[in-house]
């Protein structure tokens, strides 16, 4: 079974998850790291927040070992009761984060924030309008209904037993779209100074066996980015 655990004041429950689209979920050697990576994910997250552990979560690149994100009721309440379905491209969530719920924005502004010409817009902003991820006003221009938002903090661990530059590349990879990546080893080598050394460089997290070497650095991501994986989790959701 593929579920999300989200975690609060009232304790642990489970929310049902889609099958992530990428590879299926097999046992591998990787398997028995992940409730060592749980514990230390969970250690250094925010207590005031509702937390979601997301195993094997597809995002706009690859397919993380597990994500955790932190968020408020409210927050995800709204997004799930929208009835508007997860904005999986990524132009389409380019185009809605570049609006604001109370500040209406025309077309032509639009594109000059996404330095895109407006003929390449119409089409897409007419069919997020039909699906109700915008809204146009009388006058012309848009909106975007409240709740459409990054539903919170975002972070990807990447879980390898042994091939420890392999899996820094990969979460430099989770690192384009998650605010924070980190690779949890088996184990680093006897010295371990090169590892930390390139981690460092790509703001990435390190845990070995279970217990944190380096935090991971917040990524700076564009909110277009943000809003873009945040929906990947609102289809594993779904």
């Amino acid at each position: 079974m593929n579920a999300a655990v989200a975690y609060g004041d009232s304790g642990a429950f489970l929310l049902g998850a889609r099958l992530p689209i990428g590879r299926p979920f097999e046992p591998t050697r990787e398997r028995h790291l992940l409730p060592g990576v749980r514990s230390a994910a969970l250690a250094v997250s925010r207590k005031d927040r509702r937390i979601i552990l997301l195993p094997e979560l597809q995002g706009p690149y690859g397919v993380v070992d597990l994500a955790l994100l932190e968020t408020d009721d409210a927050v995800l309440a709204d997004r799930l009761a929208l009835g508007v379905p997860p904005l999986l491209n990524q132009l389409d969530a380019a185009i809605v984060a570049s609006l604001a719920v109370l500040q209406p924005r025309s077309l032509s502004t639009i594109a000059c924030r996404l330095h895109w010409p407006e003929r390449h817009l119409v089409t897409r902003i007419e069919q997020l309008r039909r699906i109700g991820a915008v809204e146009r006003l009388p006058s012309g221009c848009f909106v975007r209904p409240n709740g459409l938002q990054p539903l919170g903090h975002l972070s990807a661990y990447e879980a390898k037993v042994t091939d420890w530059r392999r899996g820094l590349y990969q979460a430099a990879t989770y690192a384009t779209w998650a605010d924070e990546s980190t690779l949890a080893a088996g184990r680093l080598p006897r010295d371990p100074s090169r590892a930390l050394a390139m981690a460092a460089e790509l703001r990435l997290g390190v845990i070995a066996d279970g217990v944190w070497w380096r935090r991971a650095e917040r990524q700076q991501l564009l909110p277009q980015t943000r809003l873009w994986a945040s929906e990947y989790v609102v289809a594993s959701l779904s």
